[in-house]
């Protein structure tokens, strides 16, 4: 059930890329141009938490977040589903800040045929993406520096390997998000309508 519902056309992109890349920056700015429905990954997993804050499941959401690990695919995806099944009239959806592993892509593919899927990766150099996470002040409990390090290292450990999937699969679009915001928002949005995603 859940996302199994959504339309038969519909595609998904993920939004991948280090912490601080401007993966949230560049989903707003696309909002604002085609007709998509988009969601984040992380902002799901602390809205859970904020909903039930005395749950055992919103205790592991926290402490992972809190930790910098990645939390279990079968909590992350069902928020996911949940939030799709309420847009199963949406012909496109972005997802920001998923499947941040090889096992959370392999669980959602259990559920959505993978071969609608596509992913977005963010490319940024850790120094940038330092500078704009220390920058933001954002209070969130994924933003000091020792959780960001071990998020990092994640990333360069099993994202990767995620990006190198849809790699060798053929879907995979790349933009440099050490640009400015506006020319790597271009970039992202020239490939889906190069892909036929989405129409002007």
């Amino acid at each position: 059930k859940g996302a199994q519902n959504i339309e038969e056309e519909t595609k998904i992109i993920f939004v991948l890329g280090k912490p601080g890349c401007g993966k949230g920056t560049l989903c707003a700015n696309l909002l604002n141009q085609i007709p998509i429905t988009q969601f984040s990954a992380g902002q799901l997993l602390r809205d859970e938490v904020e909903r039930n804050p005395s749950s055992e499941e919103s205790r592991i959401i926290k402490d992972d977040m809190k930790e910098g690990r990645i939390v279990k695919p079968d909590i992350t995806v069902r928020l996911l589903q949940n939030a799709m099944a309420k847009h199963n009239e949406a012909k496109l959806f972005l997802i920001d800040g998923f499947p941040r592993e090889l096992n959370q892509f392999e669980y959602i593919a259990q559920k959505i045929d993978e071969r609608r899927c596509y992913l977005l990766h963010m490319k940024c150099d850790d120094d940038k993406c330092y500078e704009r996470i220390f920058g933001r002040k954002s209070g969130r409990i994924d933003d000091n520096e020792e959780t960001i390090q071990k998020r990092m290292v994640n990333f360069n450990i099993e994202t990767v390997k995620v990006i190198e999937l849809f790699k060798e699969k053929g879907r995979l679009i790349e933009v440099d998000s050490g640009l400015s915001r506006e020319e790597t928002c271009q970039q992202a949005y020239n490939a889906i309508l190069k892909l036929n995603l989405a129409k002007k």
